[in-house]
């Protein structure tokens, strides 16, 4: 017996020091790059992926853990601007740094806390390709010996790029039909769904708007209820002209529906196809600058519009006191 414990200690030496060998033969530097291609425009590519507090929308790591927590401080998109998060067993714990910003590309310094600590650079590189965007996601680092050779075994390369691959195809899926980014606004091109909307058309001023939308709203939704039509969507309101030398407009208070119907007195409209959008959170007031960065839009890239322009109020107020978290979806028609 004494002979068998003498001989496995023996083998458990031997294999330590052969692993202990090879290490000495595996590189400690370590470099990781994955790609992907897009139509998404460099210019809103590069401000979105420089803004963190998109990251967690296109994060490899975040759907392992939705309750990890997440702060970000600093000026958002520059040098300095830090993400830091603190998660489950998967996503550990640590945080980002900007600490580089070119014409093309985005340097970031990775600091691992937690289950262990080490620091790596990450990076994006974002060129033109063709008509659209290549992004590059890379990672650069060393691990000390002899754990360089647990990075090794674990076939590091491959996971991580593994992740950057999901991550990045997360990515060309969040921009996808995103065209531009006017200050905080994201301006996407979709396709608007046909619908039916039923309202109360009138040329008010600027003023009676909340009073026209209290006094026919509730009109709308009851004779919509009474006849057991389907809706398609929030209440909404169509502008079909917007006079700010007068304070005057001409507009609908309106709900959408599945199909053409008709209630009393009010007016039926038909809208759908190409369209742009911006999803607006804040007071009504606030919206302007929402408009004003759509015209600039379409002013830039010489669209046609077709009236009338639509919003759409997704949050109802008299539950939500919190006019911060007031969502109202701004489409513009196009052609």
């Amino acid at each position: 017996m004494k002979k068998f414990f003498l001989r496995l200690l023996l083998v458990i030496v031997f294999l330590i020091a052969a692993l202990l060998i090879t290490a000495l033969f595996v590189k400690k530097e370590y470099s990781i790059v994955r790609s992907v291609q897009m139509e998404t425009p460099k210019k809103v590519v590069y401000e979105y992926m420089a803004d963190f507090s998109n990251f967690s929308k296109w994060s490899p790591w975040a759907e392992m853990d939705p309750d990890m927590k997440v702060e970000i401080t600093g000026e958002k998109g520059a040098v300095g601007s830090l993400y830091a998060w603190e998660g489950n067993d998967d996503v550990g714990k640590g945080k980002m740094e900007i600490i580089r910003l070119t014409e093309d590309s985005i340097v970031i310094r990775l600091n691992f806390i937690e289950p262990f600590e080490n620091e790596d650079i990450t990076y994006y590189v974002i060129s033109d390709e063709g008509e659209g965007t290549k992004v590059e996601w890379g990672m650069q680092g060393s691990s000390p010996y002899p754990f360089n050779l647990m990075m090794f075994v674990m076939g590091m390369e491959k996971q991580v790029g593994a992740d950057f691959e999901n991550g990045l195809g997360k990515l060309k899926k969040e921009l996808a039909g995103l065209k531009a980014i006017k200050g905080d606004f994201e301006i996407e091109e979709i396709d608007f769904e046909p619908r039916y909307f039923i309202g109360k058309r009138d040329t008010l001023m600027f003023s009676e708007m909340g009073a026209f939308y209290s006094n026919n709203l509730g009109d709308i939704y009851a004779g919509i209820l009474e006849r057991g039509y389907e809706f398609k969507g929030a209440p909404s309101g169509l502008f079909f002209s917007w006079d700010e030398e007068n304070d005057r407009t001409d507009m609908a208070a309106a709900v959408p529906i599945t199909q053409e119907r008709s209630i009393g007195n009010f007016e039926t409209w038909k809208l759908g196809g190409k369209a742009l959008r911006i999803v607006y959170f804040g007071d009504y007031e606030g919206s302007v600058k929402a408009h004003m960065a759509m015209d600039k839009y379409i002013e830039e890239h010489k669209l046609q519009v077709k009236m009338p322009v639509i919003e759409e109020y997704v949050t109802d107020p008299m539950t939500e006191p919190d006019t911060s978290k007031w969502q109202t979806n701004i489409f513009y028609l196009v052609e």
